[in-house]
């Protein structure tokens, strides 16, 4: 007669299997779930809370003005389309000051909101990704991006804006790193506006702006190195509210109505504008020194700048060097350039060097082009000018005058 009581090992195999089963459960219950999401990456083809009002971790959704807000000083990657909403998605980034645009990603501003925001008042890094697609940023009736104090770091493709705004609007400082690319930079009325210094190290693309390509409160600096596209403005090209030193290479820059450059400081060029610089006055400035005339050609579109001076160094320079120049401003006055190794020279309106030397405070010329002849050494002076401005929120504009300029340090490059 077969046993009717329990055996051990029958006992052995009951506990085994239910051991078993409780290491499996837990482990097909994760595996249904899915991995959580990070908490570090917004995907703006998948907003958070499917877009509608709330917060979910780090991320609060207003989703009747289209913003998402991010809080937390973690840095924050953004990934994705944001115009697959239609309507698009912009960022405000309250704390963090590492973001990172991931191959790919565009930030479309919601109508009126900004695109791609800090509210950090310090300095906030936007990286783009090494290899991919580039990320694109455009404002619309907004600013692409605004931050206090800007750096941009890795390569970014568009950064554009419409209807009176500006591509980049950095309350402080902006750096563009010497490994960085921007493919582009438009604006509807600055593509460039910044309240403290421009500094561009690496590579940028086209810079336009309906009304000024770069307005600076302070310094715009193009290092050495740095290779930026033609800078367009419809009133001036670059607007410095201190000094203008171009190092690098620019493609051209043009102000269709007022200056190509203009600036109550120095302008500095030891770099290249390879196309020139165009502008009813294509340079406004306190002084200049330009350091490799060669290179450069300045064509003014008013009548009253568009007369062309020859100054002809003879012997004085290796090779009996020329240099041709449009008038920088004014209706007859023209500049008077220096050459390395002189303190300057007088100009003679003929080749015998007769007569009073060129007084180019008070001499003018007429018809449509002139040559000075150059003699012997003499003082230079140079002129004062005053300052001028951009209009946009938070910035006292400053207004500049067409002023007279009437000289100009021009040194060959060694």
């Amino acid at each position: 007669m077969q046993s009717s009581h329990f055996k051990p090992r029958h006992l052995f195999s009951a506990l085994l299997a239910f051991a078993l089963a409780l290491t499996l459960v837990p482990m097909f219950s994760v595996s249904a779930m899915g991995a959580a999401p990070d908490p570090n990456v917004l995907d703006l083809s998948s907003p958070p809370n499917n877009g509608l009002d709330g917060a979910v971790g780090r991320f609060s959704v207003n989703a009747t003005a289209h913003v998402i807000f991010v809080s937390g000083t973690d840095p924050i990657t953004i990934t994705g389309d944001g115009t697959n909403s239609g309507d698009g998605w912009s960022v405000i980034v309250t704390d963090a000051t590492q973001i990172n645009l991931a191959a790919g990603t565009v930030i479309k501003g919601a109508v009126g909101e900004y695109a791609l925001a800090s509210d950090d008042a310090g300095e906030v890094t936007i990286s783009g990704p090494s290899s991919g697609t580039p990320p694109t940023i455009y404002g619309v009736n907004a600013h692409g991006i605004v931050a206090g104090i800007l750096k941009i770091t890795g390569h970014i493709g568009t950064i554009s804006s419409t209807i009176a705004s500006n591509g980049i609007y950095a309350t402080g400082d902006l750096l563009i790193d010497a490994g960085a690319t921007v493919d582009e930079i438009a604006g509807a009325e600055c593509a460039i506006f910044v309240g403290g210094a421009v500094t561009i190290s690496g590579v940028v693309g086209p810079i336009d702006g309906d009304d000024f390509g770069i307005y600076s409160d302070g310094d715009i600096i193009i290092r050495a190195g740095a290779d930026v596209g033609n800078v367009s403005g419809g009133q001036r090209g670059l607007l410095s509210g201190g000094n203008v030193v171009i190092s690098g290479t620019v493609g051209s820059i043009t102000g269709t109505g007022s200056a190509g450059i203009s600036s109550p400081g120095d302008v500095t060029i030891s770099g290249k504008v390879v196309g020139g610089i165009t502008g009813a006055a294509p340079m406004i400035a306190a002084s200049y020194a330009v350091l490799d005339y060669t290179g450069l050609t300045l064509t003014g579109s008013d009548p009253a700048v568009s007369h062309t001076v020859t100054f002809d160094y003879g012997t004085l320079t290796p090779g009996g060097d020329t240099l041709q120049t449009a008038y920088l401003a004014g209706a007859t006055r023209i500049p008077a350039p220096t050459a390395p190794g002189y303190v300057a020279y007088a100009w003679y309106d003929n080749p015998d060097l007769t007569g009073t030397p060129w007084n180019f405070a008070a001499d003018t010329v007429s018809g449509s082009t002139s040559t000075l002849y150059a003699g012997e050494i003499i003082p230079v002076t140079t002129p004062s000018s005053d300052g001028g401005g951009c209009n946009a929120a938070g910035f006292a504009p400053m207004l500049l005058a067409l002023a007279a300029v009437t000289t100009i340090a021009i040194r060959k490059k060694p």
